[in-house]
């Protein structure tokens, strides 16, 4: 494979292309230059025996209708060649971009594995247990792995593979690199051979430190060079290739897999120069007796010393092109012959129609079109049955008649005749002749082009053409450009026409004009429950009822989507679209029939106003949408008003959402613990996860705050899954194990993978589904959503416990007592701590209790945080208290202390006899 790598010759890709260029201009030229000696010979002899003067011009047709197509296809197949090439490249340079991210995140997740070896055991020093830590690492990529641990002497003392007693890897590079004190990084090795595997490996090291930061050996990650290889082989490539390179040139892996070839280098090789100096491109390989030709673009990674190159063979690349121009030349040749042998019958059928009058009369009693020449004393020298049909009528012309047929002419020439005529060219105001068109509709409705043209003698030509189905299809044409085809209503074209009319109609005006953007609330439930045809049926019933509440002036539209936009015109305030705002929320609110069922959908609208929050259209766009995010963010079904302060809040909440997503990206958030206590023994019972955020400059970022941009920005899905798998492992390390509750966002139970991805983290983790509790708010169930019933009943079947969490805040909670089974109700805090001060919420409290009761449901007192709410929690029933005059959220490191305290202070003491100290209870 060595000496396969080296004969690979790199050429300029400019150099590629101008000699490809030159070489088919010149075959392209000398093909054209047979074909049209071939194709003249004929017509020569056909000269010789006659006058060529009258046919000059038919010459020059016929020499022009052999060179262009020739022309034409030199064109179209450069064009082809350049297009294949192109596309290669850009095939070769995705396949190199996402090879990249593949292998990046691959080598992340590599380092992330012997990271986490290394923090447990500076952890844990002595105690550290590799074997019970390598069984519960997982490679995302289906490729087996060997992990193994070396002390500070470069001896082997763990393994994920069975070895000898001895085995040491001091003299390897990747033991040797992590020994500098200097360098604290992931080391990626050339290939070696494997001392007991015998096998080509590519180790991945970083080094183990002590609890004083000295050096104390080194964690080692072995890929197999063949299991590499077979891994890209799968992207199936067909005859393409995929390679991995070290920074310097070496060949660390390739599919598919050729013996011999990794560990080669060609970092001495000129041709690959580019590919080691430059950061990304695409280089030609050219072909040699033992390598066909490829196309191949290269990548460097960007945080690891690596080169991804992917490349596909020019058989593959350049086949459909070399097939076209072989069809090519094959068409080039015969269209050659067929216009030589046509030119031929043309120039002679052409003499011969010199002499034949009847030529022109069989051509105008066919044409669609309706030809009348008159001389100047007003004769007519050529009409055709067309021309009469549309000038008199259906049937025979009576001699005496043709003095109408003239005067009508005239009438056309002169854009006065029919009831609807449409002049398309001027004509003098003396009244003389000249070249001239316009259209005129007939009685029936025909609509007519009329062409004149005038001629030396004094006399006219004039050609009539029935344009009406161009026209009709014109009009259909201009009003679907215009119009969305499902509602009907102006589309965004139309609308920024009709909006930039009555901005430049009155760029300073003092009137107002509103922009009203609509976003329907719920629409994707519909689609999704009733299917597509339901919901662009509930598009038109929207529609409708937009277009009924506003003005004849208003100009109501779709842009696309559930989103429409109102433009309301002759506004002397902004509170005069007040009214219009409340009108359409009210209406879009109430429910619609779809397909045999009951739909309510909602709407959000955001306002910008003319010229007040902007003189150009896309401003006032943009405005608007700000408003009606805004408007979304507020709890939807309600209106908001453009205001500076939306630009500055926008800012900060994209900036916020970038944070979160790195944040994310590095596993930057913490899961803090708040524990549950048993209400009649104080005996702790669990815990409830929470996510918490310290930003690096904004420091403590509220959750509430966090959770709503990860549901906006649809991040809530890996955040929920992250904290999910930190609290299983959290749990699976203390002792005794006591369950944990997890929230779940509406989001999340939309996932069908939900209950598939709760099975493998329990799985992972070795946590019982006793140990885990799902807590979910009353939004999840406000809809009816079967997916989402269908999920809860998923995660309930795998032998999870379901809490409804904030019990109370919602409307028409006691329904979704009757529609789930929940297995322990949180009770919200503000019933807890609004007992004191307001008669009402005791008495709400107090029934909340005695329900669930009687219903045999637990319950869960949150926010308790004096010892008169404790009491009197304890007093009617409730089954278990949470809040922070018993426990605050900890962190992990914190919570076996406090379970081992509360458990010590229980074996103490006799039920029933345990006093609330709420100074000792708190952290």
């Amino acid at each position: 494979m060595q000496r396969s790598v080296s004969r690979l010759v790199y050429v300029p890709k400019t150099v590629h292309r101008r000699l490809d260029a030159e070489g088919k201009v010149q075959h392209v030229l000398a093909s054209i230059t047979r074909s049209i000696a071939g194709a003249l010979r004929p017509i020569g002899s056909f000269l010789r025996r006659f006058n060529a003067e009258s046919i000059v011009p038919e010459l020059i047709a016929v020499a022009c209708f052999l060179v262009l197509p020739w022309f034409g296809i030199a064109v179209a197949l450069r064009h082809e060649y350049r297009s294949a090439e192109m596309a290669a490249e850009r095939s070769t340079g995705n396949l190199a971009q996402a090879l990249e991210e593949g292998t990046r995140r691959t080598i992340g997740q590599v380092d992330y594995i012997l990271l986490s070896a290394r923090a447990l055991q500076a952890a844990e020093g002595t105690r550290f247990d590799f074997h019970e830590w390598a069984r519960t690492q997982t490679f995302a990529d289906k490729m087996t792995a060997q992990i193994a641990m070396a002390d500070r002497t470069g001896l082997v003392s763990g393994s994920t593979i069975e070895l000898p007693p001895g085995i040491s890897i001091a003299d390897r590079a990747h033991f040797r690199a992590q020994i500098d004190p200097a360098h604290d990084d992931l080391f990626i090795s050339q290939p070696v051979v494997g001392r007991v595997s015998g096998l080509e490996t590519i180790q991945f090291s970083r080094k183990l430190l002590d609890s004083d930061g000295r050096f104390a050996g080194v964690i080692v990650l072995s890929l197999g060079s063949v299991e590499l290889a077979r891994f890209y082989e799968s992207l199936g490539l067909g005859n393409g290739f995929v390679s991995i390179l070290s920074a310097g040139g070496t060949v660390l892996a390739r599919g598919p897999w050729i013996p011999g070839l990794t560990g080669t280098s060609v970092s001495g090789k000129a041709e690959f120069s580019d590919v080691l100096t430059q950061p990304k491109g695409s280089i030609r390989l050219r072909a040699t007796p033992q390598q066909v030709a490829q196309v191949a673009s290269y990548r460097h990674l960007r945080d690891y010393p690596l080169i991804v190159m992917v490349g596909f063979d020019a058989h593959t690349v350049f086949g459909p092109y070399r097939s076209l121009r072989s069809s090519a030349l094959a068409s080039g040749a015969a269209i050659t012959f067929a216009v030589g042998l046509i030119g031929f019958f043309w120039i002679r059928q052409k003499r011969r129609s010199l002499l034949s009058h009847r030529a022109l009369t069989v051509t105008l009693d066919t044409i669609s079109q309706g030809i009348l020449m008159v001389n100047r004393q007003g004769g007519i020298s050529v009409i055709n049955p067309r021309a009469l049909e549309l000038l008199k009528g259906r049937g025979e012309l009576p001699e005496n008649a043709l003095k109408d047929v003239v005067s009508r002419a005239t009438e056309l020439m002169r854009g006065s005749m029919g009831p609807n005529p449409v002049p398309a060219g001027g004509r003098p105001a003396d009244g003389a002749i000249q070249d001239s068109k316009l259209e005129t509709i007939l009685d029936d409705g025909t609509i007519v082009e009329v062409r004149t043209h005038p001629l030396a003698d004094g006399g006219f030509v004039q050609s009539y053409t029935d344009v009406s189905e161009q026209r009709l299809a014109h009009a259909q044409v201009q009003h679907l450009a215009h119009h969305d085809a499902l509602t009907g209503l102006a589309n965004r074209v139309e609308v920024r026409q009709r909006l930039s009319a009555i901005i430049d109609r009155h760029p300073e005006q003092e009137e107002l004009t509103g922009v009203v953007m609509i976003d329907l609330d719920g629409f994707k439930g519909v689609n999704d429950t009733l299917g597509h045809d339901a919901g662009d049926e509930l598009l038109v019933e929207v529609s409708r009822r937009l277009k009924a509440m506003v003005r004849g002036t208003d100009v109501v539209a779709r842009l696309g989507g559930d989103e429409f936009v109102i433009v309301a015109v002759g506004l002397q305030q902004c509170g005069d679209v007040a009214p219009l705002a409340h009108r359409v929320l009210r209406r879009l609110a109430e429910p619609m029939q779809m397909h045999g069922q009951l739909v309510r959908v909602g709407a959000s609208l955001g306002i910008a106003f003319h010229p007040q929050d902007g003189l150009d259209i896309d401003t006032l766009f943009k405005h608007a949408d700000m408003a009606l995010y805004s408007a979304k963010t507020a709890g939807r079904g309600v209106y908001r008003c453009f205001d500076e302060r939306l630009v500055e809040s926008m800012t900060a909440h994209r900036m916020l959402e970038s944070d979160l997503r790195r944040a994310i990206d590095a596993g930057a958030l913490e899961v803090y613990f708040q524990p549950k206590f048993s209400a009649v023994t104080l005996k702790i019972v669990g815990f409830e996860a929470l996510a918490r955020w310290r930003h690096p400059t904004r420091g403590y970022v509220s959750p509430d705050v966090f959770i709503r941009i990860a549901e906006d920005c649809g991040l809530i899905s890996r955040l929920g899954r992250w904290i999910l798998e930190q609290a299983c492992k959290a749990v699976a390390t203390w002792e005794p194990r006591l369950p944990v509750a997890v929230n779940v966002s509406v989001m999340q139970l939309h996932d069908g993978g939900l209950q598939d991805a709760i099975g493998a983290v329990l799985e992972r983790t070795g946590l019982a589904p006793k140990h885990l509790e799902i807590e979910v708010t009353e939004s999840v169930l406000a809809d009816d959503d079967q997916t989402v019933l269908g999920n809860l009943q998923a995660i309930k079947a795998l032998g999870i416990q379901i809490a409804l969490d904030d019990f109370g805040t919602g409307y028409s909670s006691l329904s979704y007592l009757r529609r789930f089974h929940f297995d322990k109700i949180k009770i919200d805090r503000a019933f807890v701590q609004g007992q004191a001060v307001d008669p009402g919420v005791r008495v709400i409290l107090e029934a909340i209790l005695d329900m669930c009761r009687n219903l045999g449901l637990a319950t869960v007192g949150e926010g308790v945080e004096t010892a008169e709410q404790l009491a009197l929690l304890r007093d009617r029933g409730c089954t278990e208290i949470q809040g922070y005059l018993l426990g605050r959220p900890m962190p992990p490191d914190k919570v076996q202390d406090f379970i081992s305290t509360n458990l010590r202070a229980h074996s103490n003491h006799a039920v029933g006899e345990i006093e609330l100290n709420a100074e000792q209870m708190l952290l």
